[in-house]
């Protein structure tokens, strides 16, 4: 077979054209429509299907409140000795003698507090800064 010999010709036929157009839009549409459908459904069952909302409680604004209940966590919290501590962690509960303390204020008016405590495993330098509040101290 030769390909020299084979030709091509198009024909355009314009009735079979927009029939077969329709044709695709309307298969178009209805699977469209059926994939709407079906997210509906899917979305609709995931809904039902996830547990109901706990209800939240609005967050106090009573900060004595908020202290007792971050002590009270403390007195539930696991004792760790000092010596078993590798490097800075967020929440580490040790008991142990404080030391040695200074007391030195800043240009700013707060205070800082160095001090070292040990439990007779090891032994931290630790800091604290506090910044004192002048409506607290006039009480005093």
């Amino acid at each position: 077979m030769v390909l020299s010999d084979v030709s091509i010709s198009v024909v355009e036929d314009k009735e079979a054209s927009s029939s077969l157009e329709e044709a695709y839009q309307t298969n178009k549409d209805s699977l469209q429509e059926q994939a709407e459908s079906q997210a509906r459904q899917a979305l609709q069952s995931i809904l039902e299907s996830a547990p109901a909302p706990k209800p939240v409680s609005e967050p106090s604004q009573n900060i004595a409140e908020k202290q007792s209940q971050r002590q009270a966590s403390f007195d539930k919290a696991e004792i760790t000795p000092m010596v078993d501590i590798n490097s800075e962690e967020n929440r580490v509960v040790f008991e142990g003698y404080i030391f040695d303390v200074e007391q030195r204020e800043t240009k700013t008016g707060r205070i800082i507090i160095n001090f070292k405590v040990t439990d007779y495993t090891s032994s931290f330098a630790m800091q604290r800064w506090v910044k004192i509040v002048m409506s607290s101290l006039s009480s005093i």
